[in-house]
């Protein structure tokens, strides 16, 4: 999977952090190198909604968020796939309700696309 990062106006909105009031999860890909954050992608779980936020720690600093509703597909995959589109990373593979991997291989193109060589990736439930 590639991932290109487009330059202007990203989409972000505050009220799609949900840390008080639903579960949530991260995935990090860390740069050995500066030993911080590339790319950080929180995954809010509400009643019927799933919310994501997505962080770009690059030369060119980009934020996205986005949610989904419905059942019968991989949410979480899905409003991650959103939140990158909005934060101006378009992926060569779609990655809308495919899994977990596909959240992971979907970061790492973005870390790649940043110049990270070698990232670590770190997945937690909070």
């Amino acid at each position: 999977m590639k991932a290109t990062i487009a330059a202007g106006r990203d989409k972000f909105s505050i009220f799609h952090r949900r840390e008080k009031t639903a579960n949530f999860e991260e995935h990090v890909i860390i740069n050995p190198v500066t030993c911080c954050a590339a790319v950080t992608a929180r995954i809010y779980w509400g009643r019927t909604r799933c919310y994501c936020c997505v962080w770009v720690h690059g030369d060119n600093y980009r934020q996205g968020s986005g949610y989904v509703d419905g059942g019968g597909y991989h949410m979480a995959s899905a409003a991650v796939a959103v939140a990158l589109a909005n934060a101006g990373v378009t992926l060569s593979e779609s990655i809308e309700g495919v899994g977990e991997t596909a959240i992971r291989d979907a970061l790492l193109a973005t870390a790649e696309a940043l110049g990270v060589e070698s990232p670590i990736y770190h997945h937690s439930h909070a």
